[in-house]
């Protein structure tokens, strides 16, 4: 199972959450952004230089996987929160960062050409900073967010997770098959 860093499980169906693991995901990453913002941009918005947010989210936060509803409810929060002060703060660079899978133990994902290092990530995120209010981190997560929300229609999206991606994600996180 996929274990975050307050040894959550994040990957599991959504009725085997305990609600040690709700609290636990939603405080993480959702409940820690929110209180931790206010006496930020505070200090933010006294500066005379420009200055600048930078809020992880996710790609889950706008097409979700089966077995990770929760996550991907929390990084829609993070998504629109970082929305929302943008416009909110036009003084502030307010940066969401939405990465696809990236390689660490978290995702249990190995560096290849879709799938980039934290390093390369942060890196070509970056590079929008000024240009942009968000980012999916890396260049072939772009262009696959493209694809997946402009080119693919929704049944057909549909249909891959329901035939590969579903089975695919209980195999990687040796889940057992609710029917």
């Amino acid at each position: 199972m996929l274990v975050n860093n307050v040894g959550i499980g994040i990957a599991k169906y959504y009725h085997t959450h305990t609600q040690l693991n709700v609290n636990s995901l939603i405080t993480v990453n959702c409940l820690a952004m929110a209180a931790l913002l206010p006496p930020v941009l505070e200090g933010m918005i006294k500066r005379k230089t420009k200055s600048a947010i930078i809020n992880l989210s996710s790609y889950q936060a706008e097409k979700t996987l089966p077995l990770l509803s929760l996550y991907s409810a929390t990084k829609a929060f993070n998504m629109k929160l970082s929305e929302g002060l943008a416009y909110e703060y036009p003084q502030i660079d307010v940066f969401c960062l939405k990465p696809m899978y990236v390689e660490s133990n978290l995702s249990r994902q190995k560096k290849g050409f879709m799938i980039p290092d934290a390093y390369e990530c942060a890196w070509d995120s970056l590079k929008e900073l000024r240009w942009s209010r968000e980012s999916y981190g890396y260049y072939s997560h772009r262009i696959n967010r493209h694809i997946f929300l402009n080119l693919v229609p929704d049944f057909v999206y549909n249909l891959y997770i329901r035939f590969f991606a579903k089975e695919s994600l209980i195999r990687t996180f040796k889940l057992t098959k609710v029917q």
